[in-house]
């Protein structure tokens, strides 16, 4: 999907250069959300993986509800602050967003977030710009071009806890696939927390 965005190239530029040069005392935080996760029980047993043929599951499956992950990647240490919620409303994106300002207390903190209508002011009110203020106005905001969510690192996370978390687990209920989630973010940042390695257009961006 091409990006139709006539500052496309700014707003690139601008990320790729936050992530190159980290601000010096000043935290760069990929945030977004991952909804409709499906807390799904699967009716057979994993069939285990064999010499050529993946693990997988039967076909069946039992929808016990599913839920929203809002979550924060700390671009320079690889931690990760989540938060799971019924729904991905404003309200709820603004109550993690006073979670990550309760972690995050230096002077500035930069944001980098997509252009879903919930992250941002728009006609109906000056919902983030009151929220900052409130704050101190300590936060200062990078939106991704149009259609170019792929450049906020938090994606990349979302594949690993897709990978390992979603893709074959077995959850009896919601909360089981909360839990499993803080447990996998708890881990995470206890034993594999790392910046990312992260590229543009095959080519490595060297610090």
């Amino acid at each position: 999907c091409h990006s139709d965005d006539p500052a496309y190239q700014e707003k690139m530029r601008a990320i790729v250069d936050s992530y190159v040069t980290l601000p010096k005392g000043e935290p760069v935080l990929s945030i977004d959300e991952k909804t409709g996760m499906q807390a799904l029980s699967r009716c057979r047993l994993l069939k285990p993986a064999a010499p050529g043929h993946e693990a997988r599951f039967e076909f069946e499956y039992k929808r016990n509800g599913t839920r929203c992950l809002f979550a924060c990647f700390n671009v320079g240490t690889g931690r990760v602050l989540g938060q799971c919620t019924r729904q991905r409303k404003r309200s709820d994106f603004l109550a993690f967003m006073d979670q990550v300002a309760s972690v995050y207390r230096q002077r500035r903190v930069h944001v980098i977030l997509d252009n879903l209508n919930t992250h941002r002011d728009t006609s109906r009110g000056a919902f983030l710009t009151e929220w900052n203020s409130r704050h101190g106005n300590r936060f200062v905001f990078q939106y991704t071009p149009t259609h170019g969510s792929w450049l906020n690192q938090i994606e990349l996370w979302f594949s690993i806890l897709s990978r390992r978390i979603l893709r074959y687990g077995n959850f009896r209920s919601a909360d089981d696939l909360v839990e499993a989630i803080r447990a996998f973010i708890q881990d995470w940042n206890e034993t594999e927390a790392h910046p990312f390695r992260w590229t543009y257009e095959g080519l490595p961006l060297v610090r």
